[in-house]
């Protein structure tokens, strides 16, 4: 009897500890190194945030979408190595080191796409649909060749100016500005925008 009911307040803590986390697609990326998240879960859900920009980094190193796909399956099994490990404040630049050594510094530096891939950081801090219109917006400019579904230009407009100044208040709300520089590699905050 005693067994059971450890067990069962074991399985109950375990029930309550998951209900005081944030869900792992709402979970900032400092949450998602820490070891508060199932290894595998964050694992898939940081290779999901940043396909759109890795596959863009992959593609411009081989110029093939055969040899791309298989420079991702490669990414992947390296970035598996990276949960848990070390800080999470630093998991970023952790991978952006992997993403070099897979791909080389050329491709990872290729028409702006660090700034996009350290835009990532500050962009889970904002309330969720304006998370989720900027993050369609970044993907968009990742690969402006997709010919996925159009955005709207009036109705998404205002939504984006929104987001964008939230995106820069969390810049500079939720990070010191030294310490962004550093785990950002310099590429945030960028200047902040005079608002009128």
């Amino acid at each position: 009897m005693w067994e059971k009911f450890k067990a069962l307040r074991e399985r109950l803590a375990g029930l309550i500890e998951s209900y005081e986390r944030p869900a792992v697609e709402d979970a900032t990326y400092e949450e998602l190194f820490s070891p508060d998240f199932n290894r595998s879960a964050a694992c898939r859900e940081v290779v999901r945030r940043l396909t759109p920009l890795l596959y863009q980094m992959a593609f411009a190193k081989t110029g093939q979408a055969g040899e791309a796909d298989q420079l991702m399956i490669t990414l992947t099994g390296e970035i598996v190595h990276q949960f848990p490990a070390g800080s999470g404040y630093m998991g970023l630049q952790r991978l952006a080191v992997v993403i070099r050594g897979v791909l080389g510094s050329e491709a990872f530096e290729t028409a702006g796409l660090p700034r996009l891939y350290y835009t990532q950081l500050p962009l889970y801090y904002l309330p969720v649909g304006d998370r989720e219109c900027m993050k369609a917006a970044l993907d968009r400019m990742a690969n402006p060749a997709d010919q996925g579904p159009m955005i709207d230009q009036g109705s998404v407009t205002e939504t984006l100016r929104r987001a964008n100044r939230q995106l820069e208040d969390a810049m500079y709300r939720d990070f010191d500005t030294d310490r962004l520089r550093k785990i950002t590699e310099g590429y945030l905050p960028w200047e902040r925008r005079k608002t009128s």
